[in-house]
């Protein structure tokens, strides 16, 4: 039995769908990508083009955190993680984006958004979503335990009263639907990466867009 592909399911919500996986990467997985990400670190922007580079993108006042944006293949073991992922959520792993690795220093944060495209914003929607669709689930991965905040946050989920907070552990897997069934933007995956208060944050997003 692969153990790393047989961890139990936490389920969250169901609309949107969201669930966690404990210990989905080893603490050795974990710091393996940290230690590549470390040195390349940029100010985190949003982007409106994926054919922007990191400079080009607009930087954007709710967020204030680094991030840097690796291939799959920068690394056998990164392949494999990519791989791994999209079995375990039934998807072909090139149909992410590259990973984004982000970090996020004490009172670093990024504030409540969305990570898919509105098709009623058809300028914007057409410019980033043409060519490989929109990003249709949002898969997070918590590469270090944070001593205090830093968070995911859901404020929009109509199943709970109060935001839902995932909290921050060393390999464990966020995975969320964007989109509801017909494509649209499902407005309730309106989430926030909640400031860190004590000590550092790393993870990365691997965000699954329709087409490769």
């Amino acid at each position: 039995m692969n153990t790393k592909m047989n961890k139990a399911m936490n389920t969250i919500c169901n609309d949107p769908y969201i669930y966690t996986i404990d210990n989905f990467l080893t603490p050795k997985e974990c710091k393996f990508i940290i230690d590549v990400s470390k040195d390349n670190l940029t100010l985190a922007g949003v982007s409106l083009d994926k054919k922007q580079t990191d400079s080009e993108k607009k930087v954007y006042k709710g967020r204030t955190n680094s991030s840097y944006w690796m291939p799959h293949n920068a690394y056998p073991e990164t392949l494999e993680i990519a791989k791994r992922i999209a079995k375990r959520i039934g998807c072909n792993y090139q149909c992410f984006e590259n990973f984004q690795v982000i970090h996020y220093d004490e009172n670093e944060e990024y504030k409540y958004h969305y990570d898919a495209y509105n098709k009623e914003e058809k300028e914007k929607y057409k410019k980033f979503c043409g060519e490989r669709g929109n990003r249709i689930r949002t898969v997070l991965v918590y590469l270090n335990d944070v001593k205090e905040g830093g968070g995911t946050g859901f404020d929009s989920l109509s199943e709970y009263e109060d935001t839902v907070i995932v909290e921050p552990r060393t390999g464990k897997m966020v995975v969320f639907n964007n989109v509801n069934d017909d494509g649209s933007l499902n407005k309730k995956s309106r989430h926030a990466g909640l400031p860190v208060i004590q000590g550092e944050k790393w993870a990365f997003n691997l965000w699954l867009r329709e087409r490769e």
